[in-house]
């Protein structure tokens, strides 16, 4: 679990907590025809009424403000809003604690133009103990709003371990608040507190712990063969091929599972039995789908059922 994986799996229990003055409903994701020309803008958005009317939500995550912020803003809101011919809900969430030294801008205003987005500002905001045990995908912002203190760590830790989700994502969920809680507790305190013996399971804490050497890897892979098996290959060529396609068959499946109503229960088992090549020869195919049948069909097409 990320940031954006949390904002995507978990949108409609964060909304109602970081706009409460709004009352969001019949939330989605849609998939556009809108080619994605920046990371910011992709091919998928969500769309929810927004007080009874239909919009599209452009949400942006920041750890700190930007220079030109308000500026990109208006412009992916333009943008969206001529592609896709609705009313656009821009909002920006800040995932930082401490209080700017100024107040920060959230709109933009010339002579021709009158553009305002929502902010979600942590120091602004009291996220509750009560409300992380409702919604514990609460829990990595609440931590970094004044509703939570250093007292409520050990309950937040208790209500992510007792969430309705599978297991990885449970520990998921508290390796990540851990690391954004970091931003405003003490570090030691924070580990002492989120601390779980089965934390070891969260696929984030692996990809940490892997980073190291993933990146190396990864380099090798990239570098190495161009410039002669430099420094990034010397841990073995093989294992770094396998360490990339782990991870490319982590972005497969997500994509495919985000398409599918029923993917295979062993799709990452079958999707690592494939050649690299094959797997990603279905990535451009599953990306290229326009619909759910296409996507089916393009899964049996690499991994034939009996």
């Amino acid at each position: 679990m990320t940031s954006r994986s949390l904002i995507e799996d978990h949108l409609d229990e964060l909304l109602p907590a970081l706009l409460p003055k709004y009352r969001f409903t019949a939330l989605r994701t849609e998939r556009t025809q809108i080619k994605p020309i920046t990371e910011k803008i992709s091919d998928e958005v969500f769309v929810a009424q927004i007080d009874g009317v239909e919009h599209v939500l452009h949400i942006e995550l920041q750890a700190a403000h930007e220079q030109g912020l308000p500026e990109r803003m208006a412009a992916y809101h333009a943008l969206l809003m001529s592609k896709l011919a609705r009313p656009v809900f821009s909002m920006v969430i800040y995932l930082c604690p401490e209080e700017p030294a100024h107040t920060l801008p959230q709109s933009v205003r010339t002579r021709q133009l009158a553009f305002r987005y929502e902010l979600f500002e942590p120091w602004n905001t009291a996220i509750d103990i009560t409300a992380v045990r409702s919604s514990p995908a609460l829990a990595p912002l609440a931590c970094l709003t004044r509703g939570i203190s250093a007292a409520d760590l050990p309950a937040i830790r208790q209500a992510i371990l007792e969430a309705p989700w599978p297991p990885v994502k449970r520990y998921d969920c508290l390796f990540f608040t851990q690391t954004i809680g970091e931003r405003r507790f003490d570090v030691e305190l924070l580990r002492s507190m989120l601390r779980s013996d089965q934390m070891e399971d969260s696929t984030i804490y692996q990809e940490v712990l892997e980073k190291g050497r993933v990146r190396g890897h990864e380099e090798g892979l990239r570098e190495g063969l161009q410039e002669g098996l430099q420094e990034g290959l010397q841990e073995g060529l093989q294992e770094g091929l396998e360490v990339g396609k782990r991870a490319l068959v982590r972005v497969v499946a997500r994509a495919i599972t985000k398409r599918l109503a029923s993917p295979p229960a062993d799709l990452c088992e079958s999707l690592m039995a494939l050649e690299m090549e094959a797997v990603e020869a279905l990535f451009d195919d599953v990306e290229a789908s326009a619909d759910e049948a296409a996507v089916g069909a393009a899964l049996k097409r690499c991994l034939p059922r009996d």
